[in-house]
């Protein structure tokens, strides 16, 4: 560590140490010969040199935060789970041929299953190829280079591997690029394909462990996107990102939803039978919480992971990635999907997250996650708030959108209040039995109902899920959540009704309801529901002696109500609107 030219420490173990934790000193690291210097702290400095040999390792869990430039003629090794991040607003300031570690692991288990993958290097400072930075890290990385690490990976046009390959063995077949396109450039070459630094692709391999081996990613990198186009995009740096920080930046050149493809599903190489589901994030919001490599309210992209993007608005956008993206964000070694800190705290977003499923066949069981955020917003769509479905099944339940068509997994709407309604679209291609449940809810507490408007039928589903065998079809205004119960909405539906000599309606000039009748003291009672059955008005027998009954409606808000009359020998229901 250097100040002024003044060495204070050199790896010896000797001298004064100051405190490392305030950015002012420069790192610089010597010819280490056959060691290296450890950080086993965290570390804020303004700036970095490694000198050629030398070598500057930090321990897992350590993070090493750079204010400025970094100039690398030897090697920065990130052990575990340590990242390396840079704070300045400017272009890249990592110079130097020196090369950066860093390991990943994935998390597919079978041949068939496909991850996404982004570089946090390059092989030139500008671009790489997959051969060139994707290493086999079966020997992971450790301060000092363990021979065999890092070793090549051998690429392979065979579809079906084993896994049992040592080193590890891909297969090119299945490694593809989409970026600004609408479909896949298929079977890209390993060794000659050029990408940019925030650019991402496919990659199936039977789960294992790599090492990315280059220049250190650093400064703002860009991406343009045009209307109706998909981009698979991803974390250029070799620290974790995040995420709605990312949307928040981005938002007027994307739709503001970052889709990360979780593959556990897939059993197949055919695109038809392809299985694996989504997870979704919008700012604040991601759905499903819960997925084998998936937990919690994440939202940090994690090193090497590559999602998808797609915009809507005419046009072109320009993507940004930056410096004041990164953030040091433990992983767990199981995900390469979106993780965070256990230790952070999650915004506070009231959240109810529904759950849907059905038997496919055997023992396998389709699982959908919807996410309803109550957050001040409108029923129409909010750029960045609302997310499409971008894996939509044959048989599969959705979000409506007021101003929407097509099906979404997340919804941002209103704060809650227990008038409001959530439509919902169902989806099945064939007769089936399938079973609602609320996974959960998040920030807040309330009552919550599916409502069948056909049957007329109100499901409490707090404490226990619901399940309906259905005809094959498309139900898109049969289904709402509710949050209150609507028992009271069959008013009348099984007692006797009083059609002759009834008359009931709203005289807006006087605003009132007006009830006549043939007969004095005919009626007996009158009450007014709200159309989600809550009682807003009782009138007992006592009052009502006369043939003509003006209630007045100020205390009524403009809605809505079912008005309940009883009779000697029967109840009249009526729908009035107070307007």
């Amino acid at each position: 560590i250097v100040v002024d030219d003044t060495q204070y420490y050199n790896g010896s173990g000797t001298g004064n140490v100051p405190n490392t934790t305030d950015g002012c000193y420069k790192l610089l690291v010597k010819n280490t010969a056959t060691g290296a210097i450890t950080l086993t702290e965290n570390a804020n400095v303004r700036e970095v040199e490694i000198e050629s040999g030398g070598k500057l390792a930090l321990n897992t869990g350590v993070y090493l935060q750079v204010e400025n430039g970094i100039n690398n003629e030897g090697e920065i090794r990130l052990v575990g789970t340590s990242q390396l991040v840079q704070t300045h607003a400017t272009v890249t300031q990592v110079s130097g041929t020196g090369i950066l570690y860093i390991d990943r692991a994935a998390v597919t288990t079978n041949v068939f299953q496909s991850g996404f993958w982004s570089s946090p290097v390059t092989s030139n400072g500008s671009t790489f190829t997959i051969n060139a930075i994707l290493k086999d890290g079966t020997i992971p990385t450790t301060a000092i280079a363990t021979a065999g690490a890092a070793s090549d990976i051998a690429f392979t046009s065979t579809s079906i591997l084993d896994g049992s390959n040592s080193p590890v063995v891909i297969s090119g077949c299945w490694l593809a690029k989409l970026v600004n396109d609408v479909d896949w450039t298929r079977q890209i070459s390993p060794t000659s394909q050029n990408f940019n630094p925030v650019e991402g692709w496919n990659m199936k391999s039977v789960g294992g462990d790599f090492t990315f081996k280059g220049i250190p990613n650093d400064g703002t990198y860009t991406s343009s996107i045009d209307q109706n186009k998909l981009s698979l995009i991803g974390n250029p740096y070799p620290s974790a990102i995040d995420a709605d920080q990312f949307i928040a930046d981005n938002t007027a050149a994307f739709n503001g939803v970052l889709y990360f493809y979780n593959s556990t599903g897939d059993i197949s190489h055919a695109r038809s039978a392809y299985a694996g589901t989504y997870y979704t994030r919008v700012n604040g919001v991601g759905t499903p919480a819960e997925t084998t490599a998936i937990s919690g309210s994440n939202y940090y992209i994690p090193v090497g992971q590559a999602f998808f993007v797609t915009r809507e608005a005419s046009g072109s956008g320009t993507i940004t990635f930056k410096n004041a993206q990164r953030s040091f964000k433990t992983i767990g070694s199981e995900s390469v999907f979106f993780s965070k800190s256990k230790t952070e705290t999650p915004k506070k977003i009231p959240l109810i997250r529904l759950g849907f499923r059905f038997n496919i066949e055997g023992d396998q069981v389709f699982n959908r996650e919807l996410a309803i955020a109550f957050r001040g917003l409108t029923n129409a769509y909010d750029v960045g708030f609302d997310a499409e479905m971008f894996d939509k099944q044959p048989s599969d339940l959705a979000l409506k959108i007021e101003d929407k068509t097509t099906p979404f997994v997340i919804s941002s709407v209103d704060y809650l209040n227990e008038e409001m309604e959530i439509p919902l679209y169902l989806y099945l291609d064939m007769e089936r039995t399938v079973t609602f449940k609320l996974n959960a809810l998040e920030n807040m507490n309330a009552s919550v109902y599916m409502y069948d408007k056909v049957t007329k039928q109100t499901y409490k589903i707090n404490d226990s899920s619901v399940s309906l065998s259905l005809p094959a079809g498309t139900y898109s205004d049969r289904f709402i959540l509710i949050f209150q119960d609507r028992t009271e909405m069959t008013l009348g539906v099984e007692d006797e009704i009083i059609e002759d000599k009834f008359r009931i309606y709203f005289d807006s000039n006087s605003r009132e309801i007006v009830l006549k009748t043939a007969e004095t003291d005919a009626v007996k009672g009158v009450k007014i529901f709200s159309i989600f059955g809550q009682e807003v008005l009782n009138l007992k027998s006592d009052i009502l002696h006369t043939n003509e009954l003006r209630i007045s409606a100020d205390a009524l808000s403009n809605s809505v109500y079912i008005v309940k009359v009883y009779f000697a020998n029967g109840i009249m229901s009526r729908k009035i609107i107070i307007h």
